[in-house]
């Protein structure tokens, strides 16, 4: 076992095969930890420091600071200052912390957070949690069924490859879920949410939202605000809930879309693609069908047929 100190020079402090500690002290040094359970403290100055084979706990310190965990399921705090980490293998937990970090998840299970600041965060490989913290951060799921979230900020956020979870929550946030059958969160502020790829389920929840579900079978919740639901390729459900919404009509002749809660009388409105025309029909429990000059349906519940008018339309 190693005990290593280092000093306010730039030092280069290497463990042992067995558990080590090894602090740098200020000044920009070289720590690698080896094999073994090792403790690992950079201290102030722009370290980089490597964790070696096994369960390592690092910790930058002040400075800007270059960390990789290498093997294991490792414990990394970046601290103070605009860090760059590495988890590699294992189930990792990262924190930034304060300053504009990066943050790359490797193969495993990974936690990371960028918390305070611009942060970078992605999860690569493995189910993983992947979170910005505080500011307005981007962050990637990447492979894997992975959860997403902006927390406080206006995030971009990506769900990649994978049944994913995106949430936004508190911000004006960019969701992109991606490949996979994932569920979008939007949350307090007016958030954009792209379903793409899957079946996938979107809430806008407060304020005034826009959803998109790409391709598959989606299904929209709008919430409270005045919200812009569409459902995009596929037979999709939209549901405004509160507020004056606007649904917008797909292009894909397939499409078969139900919408749920249509309130003329609230403000809710359904909007033609330019050069888009409509017939109006009853479905056999009663409800309004539109059928579009482009192809495809909206079947609006608990609307008649012959209540249908231009009113109806968004101009």
């Amino acid at each position: 076992m190693a005990n290593l100190n280092g000093n306010d020079l730039p030092n280069t402090l290497v463990g042992t095969a067995a558990e080590d500690i090894i602090n740098g002290a200020p000044g920009d040094d070289l720590i690698r930890g080896e094999d073994g359970f090792d403790r690992l403290d950079g201290q102030a100055g722009n370290d980089t420091i490597y964790g070696g084979g096994a369960i390592d706990f690092i910790a930058g310190g002040p400075g800007e600071d270059l960390i990789y965990g290498n093997e294991g399921s490792d414990q990394i705090i970046g601290e103070i200052g605009n860090d760059t980490i590495y988890t590699g293998e294992g189930d990792d937990y990262a924190a930034g912390n304060p300053g504009n970090d990066v943050l790359y998840g490797g193969a495993g299970n990974d936690f990371l957070v960028g918390e305070q600041n611009n942060d970078i965060v992605y999860g690569n490989q493995g189910d993983d949690f992947v979170a910005g913290g505080e500011d307005d951060d981007l962050v990637y799921g990447g492979q894997g069924n992975d959860l997403v979230d902006g927390d406080l900020g206006n995030d971009t956020l990506f769900g990649n490859l994978g049944d994913d979870v995106v949430n936004g929550d508190v911000g004006n946030d960019l969701g992109i879920a991606g490949a996979g059958n994932d569920t979008l969160l939007g949350a307090a502020g007016t958030d954009v949410l792209y379903g793409e790829e899957g079946s996938d389920v979107i809430y806008g929840n407060q304020d005034a939202d826009i959803l998109f579900g790409g391709d598959g079978a989606d299904i929209l919740f709008g919430g409270q605000g005045d919200d812009f639901l569409a459902g995009d390729n596929g037979s999709d459900t939209l549901i405004g809930g509160l507020g004056a919404d606007t649904y917008a009509a797909d292009l894909d002749p397939a499409s078969a879309d139900l919408v749920l809660g249509f309130d003329q009388a609230q403000g809710d409105r359904v909007r033609l693609a330019a050069g888009q025309t409509y017939s109006v029909s009853g479905s056999a429990d009663g409800n309004a069908i539109l059928t579009l000059s482009t192809g495809g349906t909206i079947e609006l519940a608990g609307v008649q047929a012959a209540s249908v008018n231009q009113s109806f339309f968004a101009t």
